[in-house]
This record gives structure tokens, C-alpha cells and sequence, in this order.
């Protein structure tokens, strides 16, 4: 987590060196056309509700996604060599020149002003 004054911006940051979302949703046969897909199509499905690689699956993606955004901030969520940004204004996603290991998810809130 760190705070930058000058941008007047918080951010935390979490990574893992894990399989990946692709490799990881593809292991439910529900999703194993994920395979042949770019990384940031399943990065992008791992945000809509009820996705997982088991057999139910959770919100848990979906709300922090949303309050993130009602917050006014970004998430920035990349995986292999895919990337999702999902700001209040707009949602970017596409390829990036190198390729991660596992995911890494930074969350972006502008400071408070009071």
C-alpha cells in the first residue's frame, strides 16, 4: 500500500505467482475454451458474477470491482500478458509486451478531500 501526495492518490497493490486466471478457469470445463483465448478475455470473465474455477462460484471479483469504482478509483488487474483497467469512466483492456506470472491487482483511490 502506498500513498502519493502529489497525485493525491492511495494505492495497494497484491500480486501472486500462481497458474494464472486462464489456466486457472480452464480447469472447470465450463471454461476450458479459455485456453485458446487471449489472457485479458479471461481476465475480463473472471469479473462477471458467479465465475469460477469450481463448480459454484462467488461475487467476490464482481464487488470489488464495483466498489472499487464507486469509490471514484481503478483497478488494474493483469495476468499473464492480458491487462483489465476498469475505471468509473471506462473499461481498457488488451495485450502487454511481457508475460506475468499468476495475477497482480492494483487498486487505485483518489484522496479524500474534507
Amino acid at each position: 500500500m502506498q500513498y502519493y501526495p502529489n497525485r493525491e492518490e492511495v494505492v495497494l497493490a497484491i500480486g501472486d505467482c500462481g497458474i494464472g486466471i486462464r489456466a486457472s478457469l480452464a480447469t472447470n470445463p465450463k471454461y476450458s475454451y479459455l485456453l485458446g483465448k487471449p489472457h485479458h478475455e479471461a481476465a475480463l470473465k473472471a469479473f462477471e458474477p458467479l465465475v469460477t474455477r469450481f463448480a459454484e462460484g462467488g461475487t467476490g471479483l464482481t464487488e470489488v470491482q464495483q466498489g472499487t469504482v464507486e469509490l471514484g478509483g481503478t483497478i488494474l488487474f493483469s495476468t499473464g500478458d492480458g491487462y483489465v483497467r476498469m475505471s468509473p469512466t471506462a473499461t481498457e483492456y488488451g495485450e502487454m509486451a511481457f508475460d506475468l506470472p499468476g495475477v497482480q491487482v492494483q487498486l487505485s483511490f483518489p484522496e479524500e478531500h474534507r
